[in-house]
């Protein structure tokens, strides 16, 4: 099975451009160009945002504690031919996220397309840091031989 992420980013305190508004909201746009009915497995993990650095002095580098990652969307998603869904998941500034989707996707968007965007609560301003374009995304390595890149 075909598995693609963003990779861990930031949720950052104010959307860029837009002073004082946060980020509230995660969107995961998933598009279908297929004359076939798609499914794919939309994951995203959390982690909470570090605790400011003790860099030790005379260093100019300091490694966080560990945090833990959490699971805090796990929907599988039907998609019909020519049609495009949504999934929304509310985040936190400061904290760490990573978007993996699975199933009827790959890197050449031959099957689902995808694109996430960070946003606020009413859905006027896009944080630049937040946005992934499918191109943007990177193959999870499984131990299939298929060749889905």
């Amino acid at each position: 099975m075909a598995e693609i992420t963003t990779g861990p980013f930031r949720a950052p305190a104010n959307i860029l451009g837009a002073p004082g508004v946060a980020p509230n909201f995660l969107i995961i746009v998933l598009k279908n160009p297929t004359n076939e009915t798609q499914e794919v497995r939309v994951e995203v993990h959390e982690c909470p945002g570090p605790n400011a650095p003790v860099i030790p002095p005379g260093a100019r580098c300091a490694t966080s504690a560990e945090t833990v990652e959490t699971l805090i969307c796990n929907e599988i998603v039907l998609i019909n031919s020519d049609r495009c869904r949504d999934v929304f998941v509310t985040v936190t500034a400061g904290n760490i996220y990573r978007v993996t989707i699975s199933g009827d996707i790959d890197l050449k968007a031959e099957k689902v397309e995808v694109s996430v965007v960070g946003t606020d609560a009413q859905f006027r301003f896009h944080d630049p840091s937040m946005f992934f374009r499918h191109e943007d995304f990177i193959k999870v390595d499984d131990d299939d031989d298929d060749d889905d890149d």
